[in-house]
């Protein structure tokens, strides 16, 4: 990383980071080119510090196909956007808090595993933790786990007076 000033270091940074993202930018390889795709997610810090992140898709597809052959994928995630207006043309900046790695994919299997993991997506997608995902939803839904294997986060916040991007 090159600006080690904006550099997040703590588990506690980087939560506060995913706590405020609501997508993430899956980074799959097909022939060489970069293949992105937002999508909605969940995660969970596990006891001992392993980040998950969970995601939800067709059944079919190409995404699904670049999957099933990737050992590894990337991800990016980011918020907080906002231009700080400067003077002069060299002193704008912009505000945002990003977080972005490498994971291993999992397809989830068990109907349990799922379910869990479609309830976490749902968590911290709308903070509510009372909805329940039917069997029947859940089985003809793919959900894939990503084992985090290394992230980096970074955040340029706004001045202090005007308070942290949201």
């Amino acid at each position: 990383m090159r600006r080690r000033d904006r550099e997040l270091t703590t588990v506690d940074q980087a939560l506060g980071v995913l706590k405020r993202c609501k997508v993430l930018r899956l980074g799959l390889v097909e022939d060489g080119l970069a293949y992105v795709v937002p999508m909605n997610f969940g995660f969970q810090l596990e006891e001992g510090g392993a980040l998950r992140l969970y995601l939800h898709s067709a059944l079919q597809g190409r995404k699904l196909d670049l999957l099933r052959r990737a050992e590894k994928v990337s991800f990016e995630m980011d918020g907080g956007h906002r231009l700080l207006e400067g003077r002069g043309a060299c002193d704008f900046s912009y505000a945002y808090a990003c977080l972005m790695g490498q994971a291993r994919p999992v397809f989830l299997e068990d109907l349990e595993e799922k379910r869990r993991g479609l309830a976490c997506i749902l968590r911290c997608q709308t903070g509510r933790e009372d909805l329940e995902i039917p069997a029947a939803a859940a089985e003809k839904t793919l959900v894939l786990r990503l084992d985090v294997l290394c992230w980096t986060a970074k955040e340029n916040p706004p001045p202090a007076k005007e308070g942290r991007p949201g």
